[in-house]
């Protein structure tokens, strides 16, 4: 790249991978200068790539995520300078405001929908690795993704049956947050750290916090508006060491469950 910047090289690869379509042109004319500074990029009206999404929700079959748009896309960084050494201990901002998630029955699909989504997953496979083969890179990307912060206003999932959205799930006010932000979450550090042989702290948990609403809309109703079933503000932890995740509310632990057997029960309740 012009600027010599490993964190605009990162981000830049990153949209490429995720945005469907990508194109430089989505970015500040400047961006690529050594004279682009400002730390913040706003990039409206995006498409992500299908099957990137499904691959992260791990939706059974015969489930297909067929579109997926995101109103606004603001990306915070400290600083886009490798030499800015203070930088690299603050948090990285990923925010969309609204993000829409549409999930089809793949055999309700036409054979058009179905071949570009196999071509799709083929084409995949076929990719290189979106960080390329520098070791600095991978070391670089790591260390970002340690102190990245997302936040997604609404995250809106309808599920369509022919034709006619059925069943619509709301994570509002969305947070996921890693190492460096979790900090001000955890009150006793020494119950939630591993100590590496360099004899720095790490935490070991993942956290989640969102306000998850569920509606319907049955067949027979005329569409207008959906049924409400429930709303449930959950935080959940998942701690990588002990495979657990840890579901809090209102400040207290409610459940402690295995990454296994919570997999096992999603994968279970959605096949019923």
């Amino acid at each position: 790249m012009a600027t010599g910047s490993m964190m605009k090289d990162y981000m830049r690869r990153q949209l490429r991978y995720w945005v469907d379509d990508f194109k430089d042109d989505i970015l500040p004319r400047d961006f690529l200068s050594k004279s682009y500074s400002k730390t913040q990029l706003l990039i409206p009206e995006i498409d992500l790539k299908p099957h990137r999404v499904a691959a992260v929700l791990h939706l059974p079959s015969p489930l297909l995520v067929t579109a997926v748009h995101c109103v606004e896309l603001t990306i915070a960084v400290p600083s886009w300078s490798d030499s800015d050494k203070e930088a690299a201990h603050r948090p990285v901002l990923i925010h969309m405001n609204e993000l829409v998630v549409q999930v089809r029955n793949i055999w309700e699909c036409t054979s058009k929908i179905r071949r570009t989504a196999e071509e799709r997953v083929q084409a995949a496979l076929l990719e290189p690795d979106p960080l390329g083969s520098s070791a600095a890179m991978f070391e670089f990307a790591r260390d970002v993704n340690d102190r990245t912060k997302l936040v997604v206003d609404n995250l809106r999932v309808q599920i369509f049956v022919g034709g006619v959205s059925r069943v619509e799930m709301i994570l509002a006010d969305l947070h996921a947050r890693t190492t460096d932000a979790l900090w001000q979450d955890v009150k006793d550090p020494t119950t939630c750290v591993d100590y590496s042989p360099d004899q720095l702290v790490q935490t070991r948990f993942k956290a989640m916090s969102f306000m998850l609403s569920v509606g319907i809309n049955p067949p027979g109703s005329d569409g207008a508006q959906m049924i409400h079933l429930m709303t449930k503000e959950l935080f959940l932890i998942a701690d990588r060491a002990a495979g657990n995740v840890i579901i809090h509310r209102h400040g207290a632990r409610e459940l402690q469950i295995s990454l296994h057997e919570l997999a096992v029960r999603f994968r279970g309740s959605a096949s019923t």
